[in-house]
């Protein structure tokens, strides 16, 4: 169950990345692509962190990641 929410986890950021930044390349002189784009930034920060989190079996380290969120 966990490796399969992390693959998602890190789909989601890969998707993200790519959604945002096509968006942006599409428009850059748009300010709503621009708010796009760094909105699928923050998700895509978010996810990374996040299914780091779900992989770690050291408790301290698992702590550090989920502070990071």
């Amino acid at each position: 169950m966990t490796n399969t929410i992390t693959i998602f986890a890190y789909l989601t950021a890969g998707v993200n990345l790519l959604l945002g930044s096509l968006v942006l390349i599409k428009g850059v002189k748009k300010i709503s692509y621009i708010f796009y784009f760094l909105l699928n930034i923050s998700y895509a920060l978010w996810a990374i962190p996040y299914a780091i989190w779900m992989t770690q079996s050291n408790g301290e380290i698992a702590l550090f990641w989920a502070r990071m969120l």
